[in-house]
């Protein structure tokens, strides 16, 4: 994820469609994580062959509005995303835009991703794959407002390179980019709602 996800990419690339098929509700131990200031995160198989799942969720002291700026704003993506390499919008229409986004990757060829992002502000931004390396990349982002000013971040991505790679090469890459850029997104946010 303008898209965090891509913090997922994703973020970071990587982390769906606007349906209600991706919406993950955090567990309650993923919630406990949360609530110590950690990231929760977990990368496993999907059921889908060879697509990877990751789900992960934070709690950040910083109100959903800064946190949204920093989601959807290139500029700073390339600061959460770990291996960002460059992040583009391409085009942009009321509540939604395409991104373009360059990832380093480890072993793998740099991978390409343009995806829609749906956006209702300050709540939820949802991922779709439009085009480049990878053949799987859907996903969302989940804002809630918490008591006391904070917000919880959660995330669902759907992740599959469009060329060879060990389920295991990608699972370890996608948990470096979802922890790393909750991590960094927490980070910014906490930063940006101090200043």
């Amino acid at each position: 994820m303008r898209g965090l996800v891509k913090l997922a990419a994703v973020a970071a690339i990587v982390l769906g469609s606007a349906s209600s098929a991706f919406a993950w509700t955090p567990t309650p131990d993923a919630i406990a994580t949360a609530q110590k200031g950690k990231v929760w995160y977990l990368v496993t198989p999907d059921q889908q062959a060879g697509v990877q799942l990751a789900r992960a969720v934070v709690d950040i002291n910083a109100p959903p509005a800064v946190i949204w700026k920093l989601m959807t704003d290139c500029a700073a993506v390339r600061r959460i995303i770990p291996n960002n390499l460059g992040c583009r919008v391409l085009d942009r229409k009321p509540g939604s835009e395409v991104v373009e986004q360059i990832l380093k990757t480890p072993l793998m060829p740099n991978v390409r991703s343009v995806f829609r992002q749906d956006m209702e502000p300050q709540k939820r931004l949802a991922i779709t794959r439009i085009d480049g390396d990878l053949k799987v990349f859907n996903g969302e982002y989940r804002l809630q407002a918490l008591p006391g000013g904070g917000t919880r971040v959660s995330q669902e991505l759907r992740m599959q390179p469009g060329f060879p790679a060990p389920g295991p090469l990608v699972r370890n890459f996608l948990r470096g980019e979802v922890s790393d850029g909750l991590a960094n997104l927490k980070r910014e946010s906490e930063a940006a709602a101090k200043s």
